[in-house]
């Protein structure tokens, strides 16, 4: 990975975070418009830009990276999921605290901000890793993550059906690897609409730091653990890992780029519904979030 093009890119993000933050706080983009963009970039760009990726051409050697992804994605979410665990013990956590605390350090914000970032950076290929890593990602958070935090219900792996997201995963994996490609023009505008994803994915991250006062956020003790887990810890450890098993560059740079993220906002989302300690979750998103413009391009640097 050449440096330039890693510095181009994170010019253009911290630009674009930028804007959304000045639009947020001039009240160019409300409250409520926020919230719209959201939607429409997990429910509506994020799926056609992850469709448009499975339209891929075929080829041996990238079907055995992404069977390398899967089986790392996969390797890193039990492994992350068990650490989380035996944390939130050893520091003797309350125990809603203690669930939300497993789920921040486990699931990162692989779909609205890795998908996006992995392609700017990688390409089709990097799109398609970024991709089965949201799938696992999808199957294990939609089933077991929700059901550890609410403790209501059962196991269900079938709630994953009602996810977009993880549907288009789904689909455009078996796109990728059937003989049968979508007509050009259809392509071509699927893409269209998904390169609308990072700039405004981007831009709601920027309102979304508008919203709160930084220097309280990064008074939270714990959640500079949950940052130091997220954004060093694992993926310096999924860095060794990966060099220490030979996979592909292209592969584990994508894989350790993922591991590099920052939770997810969907933490905060469950624990507000199931009241599993809400403000601190969203205090760790926000913080991460924060920090991550100083690590990532560390992490990366590493990379290459």
């Amino acid at each position: 990975m050449a440096m330039q093009t890693l510095v181009n890119l994170f010019i253009k993000i911290f630009i674009m975070i930028g804007v959304g933050y000045f639009l947020r706080k001039r009240e160019v983009i409300s409250g409520q418009l926020k919230q719209g963009m959201n939607h429409l970039i997990m429910n509506v760009i994020l799926p056609f830009s992850v469709i448009a990726s499975g339209n891929s051409d075929f080829s041996s050697e990238m079907s055995q990276n992404l069977m390398e992804a899967a089986v790392f994605s996969v390797i890193y979410y039990l492994g992350a999921m068990a650490i989380g665990m035996l944390a939130a013990r050893v520091l003797h956590l309350e125990e809603r605290r203690g669930r939300i605390f497993m789920m921040l350090t486990t699931f990162a914000n692989v779909g609205f901000l890795g998908i996006p970032l992995s392609t700017e950076l990688f390409g089709s290929e990097g799109a398609l890793i970024a991709v089965v890593n949201n799938l696992v990602f999808d199957v294990i958070f939609f089933t077991f993550g929700v059901y550890y935090v609410s403790r209501e219900g059962s196991f269900e792996l079938k709630k994953i059906f009602g996810n977009v997201v993880a549907m288009s995963a789904i689909f455009a994996v078996a796109l990728y690897c059937s003989p049968f490609r979508l007509p050009a023009v259809i392509e071509d505008t699927f893409r269209t609409i998904g390169n609308s994803m990072v700039p405004l994915s981007m831009m709601t991250i920027g309102c979304g730091l508008a919203e709160v006062k930084i220097t309280e956020v990064l008074k939270n003790r714990l959640a500079y653990l949950v940052s130091a887990m997220r954004l060093l810890i694992y993926p310096l450890a999924a860095l060794l890992i990966a060099k220490a098993v030979g996979m592909d560059h292209v592969t584990a740079a994508a894989c350790v780029m993922l591991t590099a993220m920052p939770p997810g906002s969907t933490n905060a989302i469950i624990a507000e519904q199931y009241d599993c300690a809400p403000e601190f979750a969203t205090q760790a998103v926000v913080q991460s979030m924060v920090l991550m413009l100083a690590t990532l391009p560390l992490i990366m640097m590493l990379v290459s």
